[in-house]
């Protein structure tokens, strides 16, 4: 539930103006977050109320943690990365380290393939050639 400050007390936080009171939009941080959620929902192919009913939210939920105008429990965005087979670290930034969701794709190829340096090295190699590839296509 968004919340209402009438006395603009926290900073970075952006506000609308509404019958009552001004509320908080959240942070532009938030507003980031949700664009990034939106670009990995359709790149997944799924509408906003495919992916509410996948983690059990509605489509209502889901359009305001795209815009920013909720902040977005960890919890949540465990699930949303999950279904949509991101790593956490897509959603938020951590510079050096990457963080995996389990049951994901992404989780079981690096579960899979750490345990021989000689998979990860032909595996890296395999990457530069699908990146090389991209850049051809484009």
């Amino acid at each position: 539930m968004a919340e209402w400050d009438t006395n603009f007390t926290n900073p970075g936080v952006c506000y609308q103006y509404a019958k009552g009171g001004f509320l908080n939009l959240g942070s532009p941080r938030d507003a980031t977050l949700g664009q990034k959620i939106r670009q990995a929902r359709l790149d997944a192919g799924l509408n906003q109320k495919e992916l509410g009913d996948q983690l059990g939210l509605g489509q209502h939920s889901i359009s305001r943690y795209e815009v920013g105008a909720r902040t977005l429990p960890l919890h949540i965005l465990r699930d949303i990365a999950r279904e949509l087979n991101r790593p956490m670290s897509y959603f938020v930034s951590c510079d050096d380290d990457v963080i995996l969701v389990k049951d994901t794709k992404l989780h079981a190829i690096v579960e899979d393939v750490q345990s021989s340096s000689e998979e990860i090295n032909l595996l890296y190699e395999f990457w530069g050639f699908l990146r090389f590839r991209r850049t051809q296509r484009g």
